[in-house]
């Protein structure tokens, strides 16, 4: 199989590149599945995404192969490929539908329409931001916190999380989000 996985990089990354990324959220989420597909199923896999050089850079230090979107039409007909995943929040339909001519769509964006125009969608939340679209395509669409698609970091402290010893009061929430934290509401409860 040879999966191609396309997103944007946002631009939130900070100036000192010794920190993470936080504009590279779509990233690791894909960069998650990548690293199953590649191992338990030895597919071929490629990132194709819009971003600066540094983000090409980070991409390159996780060892994947990765493509500019200059010439998408030239890269989807010499990669050929089975799957294609989006994460792209608020892909126009259109757009979609043109991935699709060439591979079944998986979409991993949680926001806008894709969810309902690729063939199938996975997304941690259970609800849907905005009303299914008169015209939407018949897509295959898995919601909750069960489809979550998280790297194996997250993985590690949740198993460890949720043993008996640690487990965190009750009265503590966790919210976990996507982006950067502009107004510093992180610990601010």
């Amino acid at each position: 199989m040879r999966w191609l996985f396309r997103f944007n990089v946002g631009g939130e990354r900070p100036n000192d590149p010794r920190e993470m990324a936080p504009g590279l959220g779509h990233a690791m989420r894909c960069l998650a599945l990548e690293r199953v597909v590649r191992q338990d199923h030895s597919a071929d896999t490629i990132f194709m995404f819009d971003g600066d050089s540094q983000s090409k850079k980070h991409m390159e230090n996780f060892g994947v192969a990765t493509a500019g979107v200059e010439d998408e039409e030239g890269i989807l007909n010499s990669f050929r490929p089975t799957i294609i995943v989006l994460d792209i929040n608020y892909l126009e339909p259109e757009k979609i539908l043109w991935y699709r001519k060439w591979a079944p769509v998986i979409n991993l964006a949680p926001r806008g329409l894709p969810k309902f125009y690729s063939d199938c969608t996975f997304s941690a939340f259970a609800i849907d931001d905005i009303p299914i679209p008169v015209g939407a395509s018949d897509a295959v669409l898995h919601k909750g916190p069960q489809y979550a698609i998280v790297g194996e970091d997250f993985v590690k402290i949740r198993l460890n999380s949720d043993t008996v010893h640690n487990r965190r009061p009750g009265s503590d929430i966790v919210v976990s989000m996507g982006g950067k934290d502009y107004h510093k509401l992180r610990f601010s409860f």
